[in-house]
Parts: structure tokens; sequence; C-alpha cells
């Protein structure tokens, strides 16, 4: 919803249908798993007001989140020196898009704090996101495997679409 175009319903059922095949694939038992979208959202609803709780370890991976990232290892050497003030903003925007991206039921559990200025300050961002992504080849837009199984796909339906008209005589001709 925030970093993209919504998703309509039927689009909304075949990703979770999408996340049942995976979790086939992972051998997570079907009975753990909602078996569908509506079921879904029952399920975490019910998780975030009667299981969840504001408990120490959630705060620590919270108050973690805003140190520092270390540098990337590939990062060459005359760069680490400038690494620091990025690992500083990285956690610390890290920690503030995770908070940002929790429904307010969960950070109302967790006890964080979201002001309207927050919220405008995400909705900025992910505009931002959306209007940026949209416009970024498919290369950059996509991880390298989802690259090429886009480009397979592509190849394969046009292939099929030559199959289908390649011997169809011409209009006239019998």
């Amino acid at each position: 919803k925030l970093f993209a175009k919504p998703l309509s319903i039927s689009e909304q059922d075949r990703l979770h249908d999408e996340h049942l095949q995976l979790g086939e694939i992972l051998r997570i038992p079907a009975a753990q798993m909602p078996g569908s979208r509506t079921a879904y959202w029952e399920y975490f609803d019910t998780m975030v007001h009667t299981r969840l709780e504001n408990h120490a370890t959630a705060q620590d991976v919270l108050a973690t989140m805003q140190q520092n990232v270390a540098a990337p290892p590939a990062l060459p050497a005359p760069l680490r020196r400038l690494w620091p003030p990025v690992g500083r903003s990285g956690g610390r925007f890290g920690h503030w898009l995770t908070v940002a991206t929790f429904p307010q039921a969960v950070r109302d559990v967790l006890g964080l704090d979201w002001t309207a200025a927050d919220q405008r300050k995400l909705d900025r961002f992910a505009a931002t996101v959306r209007t940026v992504t949209t416009r970024l080849p498919d290369r950059v837009r996509y991880h390298p495997y989802a690259h090429g199984a886009r480009q397979l796909h592509r190849h394969q339906r046009r292939m099929a679409d030559r199959a289908l008209t390649a011997f169809v005589p011409p209009a006239g001709v019998s």
C-alpha cells in the first residue's frame, strides 16, 4: 500500500496463494498457515491484540536497530573512512522505517510514539519511493534472480505468441 500501487483483491489473493506455496516448499505445516487472505488478517489481528507484548526482547531488538550499520565488507578501504556517518544515519533510518511500517495497533502495544508529523514524513517518503521505483529499469528495480525470471517469462510469452500465429495463413489465403 505504501511503496507501490495497491494490489487488487484478486492480486492479494494470488499473493497469499504464493505465500502458501512458499510455506509448502519450506515445509511449514499447512495447519500453521492461514488458508486464505481473510483468515491471515484475522490471525494477524488476533496475534496483535491478544499475544503481542511490550516485552524487553522486543524493545532490545528495536534499540539494536538504532545502532550503527556496519560498513559492507566489499567497501573499498578509502571509502571506509567516510562510512561512520552513513552507518549512524542508516541505523536511525532503518529503525524509523520499521516503526513507520508497523500498523498503529502494533505501535500502541509496543509503546512507540507516532505523530501526525511522522505520518506526513512517511507519506512523502512513500510517494517518492513509488515515483522513483516506477521509473527504474527492470535490471535495477528487481533482484537479479527476479529480473532474470521476468526476462525468461517475457521471452517465453513472445515465443508462444509467435508459435500461435506462425502457421496462420494471411487473410484471403486458404
